[in-house]
């Protein structure tokens, strides 16, 4: 889907679509594709997970962590104004992004209601409420290329 996207339109010559490890040694976590231009400043990163992820509150927020941590590390090398990442977890997206000129990740982070408690399922309701599988889920996709593009021609 990826390679569909963000290869129809003939302006983006210069793009790569590639699988990434981990950035930290010995670590479970990884960023599962990054778009970049050739001179590997990233554009888009996408996490992808299984099902397992999308109905469970306290993993739905270990991956929100993680993908705020993300935009930390990949941040600084964005040439573009806008750096999108990408929460998949089995079919369902979660679209962030960040304004490189004022460092704000939308959507904003959610402060945990008590960190002593058990998160309840409705801490991050609506989040990774697209589905990718859907003409929605596709559109979202578009606008995001529609953007890169915009801003690297």
């Amino acid at each position: 889907m990826l390679h569909y996207c963000f290869h129809f339109s003939p302006t983006l010559t210069h793009i790569l679509i590639s699988p990434q490890a981990s950035p930290y040694p010995y670590s479970h976590e990884r960023v599962d594709f990054v778009v970049s231009t050739h001179a590997k400043d990233p554009l888009v990163f996408v996490e992808i997970k299984d099902n397992q992820w999308a109905d469970n509150a306290n993993r739905q927020l270990k991956v929100d962590i993680q993908m705020r941590n993300r935009f930390k590390d990949m941040a600084n090398r964005c040439c573009a104004p806008h750096l999108w990442g990408l929460s998949i977890l089995g079919t369902r997206l979660q679209v962030y992004v960040c304004n490189i000129a004022e460092g704000e990740v939308t959507p904003p982070c959610l402060a945990r209601p008590n960190p002593y408690l058990c998160i309840l399922d409705e801490f991050l309701a609506g989040a990774w409420g697209i589905d990718i599988t859907s003409q929605e889920g596709f559109e979202c996709l578009r606008g995001i290329v529609a953007d890169v593009v915009t801003n690297l021609t």
